[in-house]
């Protein structure tokens, strides 16, 4: 038995190059863990579909971590083992919030990013994750019955995203919220 027996890694700013891809010769360290019969995890605040995109066929991953551990994934099929969503209720109280602050939000539900609007904080996030969003008014997708949501994610400014971390986890004790990167503010349910 090997002395690991899982490896799990962060994917942006860690395990990908500048050009978002995993190199060959990253590939093949992790396919000699694999081959260890190490277990090997990729666990990132990205959608799960924006993970199986930049894994491709990895033949070396066991599982998946997403949306910051809010979601937990079987590889390769994606089959959603466990997910802890943010309440609706919650979730539209957030919002309401948040859209008095000014910035972007973007909203994941059933691994669909929505956003209200396609602003230059918008167009930088989806080609940097090369994910497609879907476009609906929030108050809307809140009410109409959809499931809820698995991440709320915000974009502003670093310093107005450091004063609104602390006002939001005490505002907020239910949600776990995390400063992923200096422009980026994310929410997803506690435990």
């Amino acid at each position: 038995m090997p002395f690991y027996q899982l490896v799990a890694m962060d994917l942006d700013g860690t395990l990908l190059s500048r050009d978002t891809i995993i190199t060959s010769r990253t590939q093949k360290a992790l396919q000699d863990c694999a081959d260890a019969g190490i277990k090997v995890i990729f666990a990132s605040g990205r959608m799960l579909s924006s993970i199986m995109r930049v894994a491709g066929n990895a033949s070396y991953l066991a599982g998946v971590i997403a949306y910051n551990g809010a979601l937990i994934a079987e590889w390769p099929s994606g089959r959603i083992v466990r997910e802890r969503p943010i309440p609706n209720a919650t979730a539209h109280r957030l919002v309401a919030d948040l859209k008095k602050s000014g910035v972007h939000i973007n909203i994941y539900i059933n691994d669909t990013l929505y956003l209200e609007e396609f602003n230059e904080a918008a167009r930088n996030y989806c080609r940097n994750t090369v994910v497609e969003p879907s476009f609906a008014k929030f108050d809307e997708l809140l009410h109409r019955g959809e499931p809820n949501p698995t991440k709320i994610l915000i974009i502003g400014l670093p310093e107005v995203l450091d004063v609104m971390t602390e006002e939001y986890r005490d505002r907020y004790p239910e949600l776990h919220v995390t400063k992923s990167r200096p422009y980026f503010l994310e929410f997803t349910a506690s435990g």
